[in-house]
This record gives C-alpha cells, sequence and structure tokens, in this order.
C-alpha cells in the first residue's frame, strides 16, 4: 500500500517538475471549461473544420491503446533484464566474497603463537581490503550508471 502512493524517485515526481505539463494541464482545463459552459460548439457542427465522427474516434483509442500496452510492455521488458543483470552482478559480489573467504583461510594458531597471530591478522586486513575495492568498483559503476546525478553529501559517504 505504501509503495502504490510513493511520491519521490518516481515518473510523476519528474512530470510534475515539467512545464509542458502543466501547461497541458491547463489548456485541457480551459478547452474542457469552455466546452462545458457552452463557449466551446465549433466541433458539433458537421461543417466546422474542427468537427469530428465519434464513430472514426473508436480506431484510433483501440490503436493508441495497443501500441501505449506494447511500448509499455517493450519497456517493462528492458527494466527486467536490467534489474536481472543488476541481481546478477550484485550475486557475483557475494561469490567473490565467499570464494575469498575459502581461497584465503586464516591459519589456526596454536597455543600463544605471535606469528601466527600476525598472519591471522594480516589475512583478515587483506581480505577485507579486496572486498572493500570490489565493493568500491560496484558503487561506482552504479554512480556512473546514473548519470552522475548525485549529490555532493550522497557522494561523500
Amino acid at each position: 500500500f505504501y509503495t502504490a502512493f510513493t511520491y519521490t524517485h518516481t515518473v510523476v515526481e519528474l512530470c510534475f517538475q515539467k512545464l509542458e505539463f502543466w501547461a497541458l494541464l491547463f489548456v485541457h482545463i480551459c478547452a474542457a471549461t469552455a466546452y462545458k459552459t457552452g463557449h466551446l460548439t465549433a466541433q458539433s457542427s458537421k461543417h466546422n473544420i474542427f468537427y469530428l465522427p465519434w464513430d472514426l474516434l473508436g480506431i484510433l483509442v483501440s490503436l493508441t491503446s495497443f501500441f501505449i500496452v506494447f511500448y509499455t510492455n517493450h519497456c517493462f521488458a528492458r527494466y527486467l533484464h536490467l534489474y536481472d543483470l543488476t541481481r546478477d552482478l550484485l550475486a557475483k559480489l557475494v561469490e567473490a566474497a565467499q570464494e575469498l573467504r575459502f581461497r584465503m583461510p586464516i591459519p589456526f594458531p596454536e597455543a600463544e603463537d605471535k606469528s601466527k597471530m600476525e598472519d591471522e591478522a594480516k589475512v583478515k586486513g587483506a581480505r577485507r581490503a579486496i572486498m572493500r575495492y570490489m565493493v568500491a568498483s560496484i558503487y561506482l559503476f552504479f554512480f556512473f550508471m546514473s548519470s552522475n546525478k548525485v549529490s555532493e553529501s550522497e557522494y561523500q559517504q
């Protein structure tokens, strides 16, 4: 329920920011009001240039509906493909972390052996550094894919 009424980071927010949306909405409201009040009657006369027979609109509406559904399906298929690729990328990161832990095991320290404890700290530090570089590269990938629309404070985080 919350997702259906989310405003931020949606297409609705982008539409409301466009001047064209508000201009077309204003023109539509003016035309609808003029028609309802009787000021716009030219389209009712068959001898007027603005006359449009309602029988022909059925074909236009059905073609428009078909192309809207077709285009929306195409866009959604592209989104699902990118979503799958993103999930695969993040799954590969998790697999790399597991493989790193498997390939770089921590040596078992024997009782009070200082050199083995130092080796354990080096291995943990190396694994942590490798994973940080990998996560940072994925962050950079997503940063560049977002068209650099990241604020300075978000970049610093």
